[in-house]
């Protein structure tokens, strides 16, 4: 959870999905216009992972845990693309309250993705600092991708 956390948004391009799309991107075209950006972050972090001797800690890994560890960066990844936020809150808002809940199996990665999803919008609730700078950030990409819109 950790890995796919610190990987959600690697080499981000400065824009949203929508643009991309309507942009025809090569990404936009390369991943289907289908969560374009959570793609190019799984894609690219796998890329890095695989390619160095240097970021390759998972060479002992057996197959069967190699494909757990992608399974769960994978769905951690996607889930914070921001156009599934509410089916993906409606569901995990069901599963929290059937009777068969089940934390450390059956529910255990919607959960994972659940609260990387949440770290990742937390922005409004950080103190005012960390809020500012952040939101300075966002809204300087906002305004680079209207630039762009624009042209």
């Amino acid at each position: 959870m950790y890995v796919a956390a610190a990987c959600h948004d690697v080499d981000h391009r400065g824009f949203n999905n929508i643009y991309a799309m309507n942009a025809k991107t090569d990404l936009a075209l390369l991943y289907n216009d289908v969560s374009v950006m959570e793609n190019h972050h799984i894609a690219f972090s796998f890329n890095l992972l695989l390619s160095s001797d240097e970021f390759e800690w998972t060479t002992n890994w057996s197959n069967d845990d190699f494909k757990r560890f992608r399974e769960i960066m994978i769905s951690i990844i996607l889930s914070t693309d921001m156009s599934k936020h509410f089916s993906d809150i409606a569901k995990a808002k069901a599963r929290l309250g059937a009777n068969d809940f089940d934390i450390k199996k059956k529910d255990k990665i919607m959960c994972m993705d659940t609260l990387v999803h949440t770290a990742d919008i937390s922005n409004p609730i950080k103190i005012w600092n960390p809020c500012f700078n952040w939101t300075t950030c966002v809204m300087e990409e906002f305004w680079q991708q209207g630039d762009m819109e624009r042209e």
